[in-house]
């Protein structure tokens, strides 16, 4: 296959299978393609569509080298895209944005819209201002030692609930903390889980209402404040299957 000598992308996060979707769509278009991972190869550098992989740091482990290795890479050879595939590579790739789109092209919106985006607390009091139905939700944070206010508001919300973490990973330090999604049948288990000593102590989650039905997605490319182009999946299977990340998708 011809190679488009004119674009070479280089794609993050090689160990995903995320990352190699993306690897696969793009050299069937003809791009040249470079996969990066913290892991030996990665998953899409075995892809034959990965025109080579280079080994980088860890993003989850050290997120400060990460940065480093980003900011030489891109300075010592010429990429024409750069393609975070994760939130914990695109937030670090963002936090030196200025730096990076200085080099090469970052397709991606700015932090500040980001972290306004991908904060699920902040995007539904932006989608309830708008008139837009939202599942009954309280923001908390999980502590040992919980406020007599929290722990009223916790028992006084509606069961079966569902607890999603704000964001699906944050840095508390230098560690990474990535929270599960949790369901109560009671508000006693609730209680037990918000008010428990864990390692993503300090971890702040939506209380929400659980809404029973098929999962369905709905998905927009935006330039300008425009949209440009949908398309939608309903899924087919979660993880866990009670119900949390799509694993399987079907285009619709």
């Amino acid at each position: 296959m011809n190679r488009d000598s004119a674009e070479t992308l280089l794609v993050l996060d090689g160990e995903s299978r995320a990352a190699l979707a993306v690897v696969r769509s793009l050299g069937k278009q003809g791009k040249r393609v470079v996969v990066a991972s913290f892991k030996q190869k990665g998953l899409a550098g075995y892809s034959k569509y990965a025109d080579r992989h280079i080994p980088c740091p860890c993003a989850d482990e050290d997120p400060e080298t990460f940065c480093s290795w980003l900011r030489t890479t891109l300075q010592e050879e010429t990429f024409t895209h750069l393609l975070p595939i994760t939130d914990t590579s695109l937030r670090l790739a963002l936090s030196i944005e200025e730096e990076i789109r200085k080099l090469t092209t970052l397709p991606f919106v700015s932090a500040e819209v980001f972290e306004a985006v991908s904060n699920k607390d902040h995007l539904l009091a932006e989608a309830s201002s708008l008139g837009l139905r939202c599942p009954q939700s309280i923001s908390l944070l999980q502590h040992h030692e919980q406020s007599e206010e929290q722990l009223q508001q916790i028992r006084a919300f509606s069961y079966p609930a569902v607890a999603k973490p704000v964001q699906s990973s944050e840095h508390q330090g230098e560690k990474r903390i990535q929270s599960e999604i949790r369901y109560f049948d009671s508000a006693e288990d609730a209680v037990a889980f918000f008010s428990r000593q864990e390692t993503d102590e300090g971890v702040r989650y939506l209380l929400q209402e659980r809404i029973q039905g098929r999962g369905l997605g709905v998905f927009a490319v935006c330039a300008e404040g425009q949209a440009i182009q949908f398309f939608a999946h309903r899924r087919i299977l979660e993880k866990p299957p009670s119900g949390g990340r799509s694993v399987l998708s079907r285009l619709r």
